[in-house]
């Protein structure tokens, strides 16, 4: 899991819930690989006061949704081949393969800006959807 910033966010998202995310102009794990919008709420850090105001206005129905993404982030954020499987997963997905799939993924298409990697690679972007490539 690392013992970075982000570390409380990535337990947030092992344990199942919404992470919230206050670090003006500072990338989480992956990104921008991994959409942290997907399955957290990003808030800037002058909007602190009104914290409680914003995640009020998440609808139900988002906020259903970035729960249905959280399982699969999570297991890109953590290292379970190292430490073993504690969500019932096999390592497929996790954060050292997350790893080697970015790089593979980079060195397969040198030049290419990271945030336009996952849209020239289909595996990339499967993978980051926790699907094997050519899967629905």
């Amino acid at each position: 899991m690392g013992g970075g910033h982000g570390q409380r966010q990535i337990q947030a998202a092992l344990a199942g819930c919404v992470p919230v995310i206050i670090s003006d102009g500072v990338l989480e794990a992956f990104e921008p690989y991994l959409d942290w919008n997907d399955f957290g709420v990003r808030v800037a850090e002058a909007d602190i006061p009104r914290l409680h105001k914003i995640l009020a206005a998440i609808s139900p129905e988002e906020y259903a949704r970035k729960v249905s993404q959280l399982r699969c982030a999570a297991q890109h954020l953590a290292f379970s081949t190292v430490t073993g499987s504690f969500m019932g997963e096999s390592g497929r997905f996790d954060a050292f393969e997350t790893l080697l799939e970015i790089l593979r993924a980079k060195a397969d298409h040198p030049g290419v800006a990271p945030e336009q990697l996952r849209r020239v690679d289909a595996s990339l972007d499967a993978f980051m959807e926790c699907r094997e490539a050519g899967a629905r």
